[in-house]
């Protein structure tokens, strides 16, 4: 620690270096020395959650993540590590959007709801259409009402995500989807079209589908799973976890949900979370 203590000297005044020495010895004991060394991301987000769950404010967590931050430096500095674990990290990460993986669904649980009853059978393989891009693809519902009729392809069974808000990319159709698309697009979508649109989805009245039509063929089966919160975003994180848990790699899965950075698909880490969630109940339980 006198190597650290001189570096952040050299850096900082010496009330901050003190305090920032204080910060990275919280950190060495809650996650012990040694792994503190060899911390990853989800190592760091869980150490700074856990103080925000003590009710410690953004200055104090500001202050907190400095000094853990420049740790890392230092070891950097003095090759003890080839990487940075604070690099992708935002405090924004703390704030209350972790996954609550109690509310999540099954493969099996998801499929359920491709079994909605219609009123209005014009729009029963439409509605199916559209479910199944959540299912299977993980869609956010701004993705799917943004898609057009040139944005599926049958021949060669995909379908094309260009969105501004995630990443763009190209994803398999399922079997049962391709099937589905053939009748829509050919006999449906031309009944229903009142007006020149390219837009895939088009609601009863002959206008390109709302987001808010599509949030609605998810939560009206709420009743399926009076015990869990069934919305689009839970359907999305569901797809996302099933896929980890099916063993697809980080880089596969932050592939096909488009996420800009791996630390967003780690929050998906069900294992890790949970044994770091274990490890901070042990240190800091609750009162």
């Amino acid at each position: 620690m006198i190597e650290l203590e001189q570096y952040l000297y050299n850096k900082f005044t010496a009330s901050s270096t003190k305090r920032y020495l204080f910060a990275i010895e919280k950190l060495c004991a809650f996650l012990g020395e040694s792994n503190a060394i060899h911390a990853r991301y989800i190592d760091i987000i869980s150490y700074l959650y856990s103080l925000r769950q003590k009710g410690f404010k953004n200055d104090y967590l500001q202050t907190e993540f400095y000094g853990i931050r420049n740790y890392y430096k230092w070891l950097l500095h003095n090759k003890i590590r080839v990487d940075d674990p604070t690099d992708n990290i935002k405090l924004s990460d703390l704030s209350n959007r972790s996954i609550q993986f109690q509310d999540l669904f099954t493969k099996e649980e998801l499929s359920l709801l491709l079994s909605k009853k219609n009123r209005y059978e014009l729009l029963k393989w439409r509605d199916y259409l559209a479910i199944s891009f959540y299912i299977y693809q993980g869609l956010t519902t701004g993705e799917i009402a943004s898609l057009t009729i040139y944005d599926v392809s049958l021949e060669k069974e995909v379908v094309f995500i260009m969105d501004s808000r995630n990443c763009s990319r190209i994803l398999k159709l399922n079997p049962n989807q391709i099937m589905a698309y053939k009748r829509y697009i050919t006999f449906d979508r031309p009944t229903l079209i009142k007006c020149k649109s390219e837009q895939l989805f088009i609601g009863k009245l002959g206008q390109p589908e709302t987001p808010d039509g599509f949030h609605y063929l998810i939560e009206s089966q709420r009743k399926l799973f009076p015990n869990k919160k069934l919305n689009p975003k839970t359907v999305r994180q569901s797809v996302i976890v099933n896929l980890l848990m099916d063993g697809l790699s980080l880089i596969e899965v932050q592939l096909f949900a488009g996420h800009h950075y791996p630390s967003t698909t780690e929050r998906y880490v069900q294992e890790d979370l949970n044994e770091l969630r274990s490890e901070i109940d042990k240190c800091f339980p609750l009162k």
